[in-house]
């Protein structure tokens, strides 16, 4: 039977889990409690939670959704998502990574998808939803933009063509 305190973490990582968009799992094994509170720091400045449970517990807590049983052994962080823009904790727990070789990313839940390591990363790499918004709309804006320009360089070209007419005129006087 299970014990008060493991059930109200049960339920608190249920509330966790419903409002995330994102969760990634990673192995923190030989990282300093320092390194991972610098680590949580960091995910929450990107809109992101670090947890450490017992593995039954989020298991639990994760309900229908399946992650790998692999994800869910040995010393696991859970990183969970509140972004609007889903990947930007992901960025930062994949670019802590990078600095840190003992963190392993084993896998991750994106938008109820489950994805493996390698394609968490090369999704957690793709631009921000605002930046790829910014390009389209700056495709959109490259033709007007030239065409404003030669109309300009057409306005100009006959400044000048009067300039010097005018200046022939003066000079011919």
């Amino acid at each position: 039977m299970p014990n008060t305190k493991n059930k109200e973490t049960v339920k608190a990582i249920s509330q966790k889990v419903e409002k995330s968009k994102a969760i990634a799992f990673f192995e923190y094994k030989g990282l300093g409690a320092n390194v991972l509170n610098d680590l949580r720091k960091k995910a929450k400045e990107a809109s992101g939670e670090v947890l450490v449970a017992k593995n039954t517990l989020v298991k639990i807590a994760l309900g229908d959704r399946k992650a790998q049983a692999s994800d869910l052994s040995g010393q696991t962080g859970v990183l969970f998502s509140y972004a609007p823009d889903v990947l930007s904790p992901l960025k930062s727990l994949f670019d802590f990574a990078k600095k840190f070789d003992m963190l392993k990313v084993k896998g991750a839940l994106i938008e109820g998808t489950y994805y493996l390591s390698d394609t968490a990363a090369l999704i957690s790499s793709l631009p921000s939803r605002t930046e790829l918004i910014a390009r389209v709309l700056a495709g959109f804006n490259t033709p007007v933009s030239g065409f404003v320009t030669v109309l300009n360089k057409s306005n100009a070209k006959l400044v000048y063509a009067l300039a010097e007419l005018a200046k022939k005129k003066e000079v011919g006087e």
